[in-house]
């Protein structure tokens, strides 16, 4: 999990603060997904490429664990805003318009 002690993060953010500035930049020059690939592949590289089994086992769950706190705190809450507005793709035989009223009236919406 990301969540490491404040005393350690200091440091930390200032050089990715540095270093997504130098992705910004490349963006405009180079596919920016190709360069956010890269940049993550070689950190991984560096800190895990020289193991055996168990270190590259470690590594994977690093990425995933870090991949599945991003789907959960920035992708879900999108999916169920668009849920939401659009429909579930489930259909409304499954659920109903539950999960679409309860969206409205977190956002204070009256029934359309």
């Amino acid at each position: 999990m990301p969540y490491i002690a404040e005393n350690l993060r200091g440091e930390i953010n200032e050089k990715v603060d540095e270093l997504v500035l130098i992705l910004r930049e490349l963006e405009v020059r180079a596919p920016i997904d190709g360069v956010v690939n890269y940049t993550l592949t070689r950190i991984v590289d560096e800190m895990y490429g020289g193991g055996g089994y168990s270190v590259f086992n470690r590594a994977l769950g690093v990425l995933d664990c870090a991949a599945r706190e991003f789907y959960r705190r920035k992708v879900a809450p999108y999916e169920d805003q668009k849920m939401a507005e659009n429909g579930d793709v489930y259909g409304e035989r499954f659920f109903g318009n539950n999960i679409r009223d309860a969206w409205r009236s977190i956002k204070g919406e009256k029934d359309v």
